[in-house]
């Protein structure tokens, strides 16, 4: 049955990936530039926007960073926890981010973005009291080797037609020095922005 269930959530997820989620076999980050977590990012976040969509007014319970993970709410307020990992290229901060626990009953739609489970990316901003967290464009990688502007060790799902990464750390280090600030990579569009949740203390 969880065998079932497993494949059942890997060709789900195949259909959300796209424009969504870079996906990689191995961790992003190595010993070498991983950090530790940012002190100003660990609380609770309120959530302005999912994916680049402004979702203000729906109502979703704060999401709440701790050391080494995050709990996460989608917009039906489904919980699940992610794993995070900090590193830093240069003077950009990004996490590593995988699949933790979830909800045996309900299914979170960002857990299942990364139930594979394989590691993804997101570019860290902290800027006062909103933080941003940028994912890399799946869309604008899979285009950008396609036409041989981008070379990144990548193995082509066929079944689905989607793009996964296997590339060692120092080939992402290579990669984000000299992508890490085009806007293109790490698109505004599908940025999720969140507001310090003032009223809370927890950490």
């Amino acid at each position: 049955m969880g065998k079932i269930f497993f494949l059942i959530c890997l060709l789900f997820s195949a259909h959300l990936i796209s424009g969504c989620v870079v996906l990689s076999f191995d961790p992003i980050y190595s010993d070498d530039n991983k950090i530790e977590t940012p002190a100003s990012l660990i609380g609770q976040w309120n959530v302005i926007k999912l994916t680049g969509s402004d979702v203000s007014d729906k109502k979703i319970d704060p999401w709440n960073f701790k050391v080494d993970k995050v709990l996460v709410f989608d917009e039906h307020n489904v919980p699940a926890e992610i794993n995070l990992v900090f590193f830093k290229v240069d003077d950009l901060i990004y996490c590593d981010v995988e699949p933790a626990s979830v909800d045996e009953g309900k299914i979170n739609f960002y857990w299942l973005l990364l139930v594979v489970p394989f590691h993804s990316i997101c570019q860290v901003k902290i800027e006062e009291d909103t933080l941003i967290l940028t994912p890399l464009n799946y869309d604008w990688l899979k285009d950008a080797i396609e036409e041989k502007k981008v070379s990144v060790p990548a193995y082509e799902y066929k079944m689905e037609d989607i793009t996964l990464f296997k590339s060692e750390p120092v080939e992402w280090v290579h990669f984000l020095r000299k992508y890490g600030a085009d806007p293109e990579a790490f698109s505004d569009e599908n940025a999720f922005v969140f507001k310090r949740n003032k009223t809370s203390d927890s950490h």
